[in-house]
């Protein structure tokens, strides 16, 4: 395994950590949950493609404000300013 590798395998457990810790449970509260689909290393920065669940699916919120936020704190948690989320829904529309 090379070094990529071994930071993209550290990252992706880190933010399953986050999800499961501070972001799922809110969702929840709205019946849903969101999950990591796919996890990049891009000019240095991390492209998080997450995917939604439940409640969540469709929900307008989900495509802006809760995006957002997933985004906010993630790049908090993980000291990344240059980290972006995007919705794996919403790739191809």
């Amino acid at each position: 395994m090379d070094d990529n590798s071994n930071t993209c395998s550290s990252a992706e457990e880190q933010i399953s950590e986050i999800f499961e810790e501070y972001i799922n449970p809110g969702l929840a509260s709205h019946g849903g949950y969101a999950s990591l689909s796919r996890l990049e290393l891009f000019n240095g920065s991390w492209i998080v493609r997450i995917k939604f669940f439940g409640g969540c699916v469709g929900c307008p919120s989900a495509t802006a404000g809760t995006l957002k936020m997933i985004e906010m704190c993630l790049r908090d948690e993980m000291s990344a300013p240059g980290l972006v989320v995007k919705n794996v829904e919403q790739e191809y529309l």
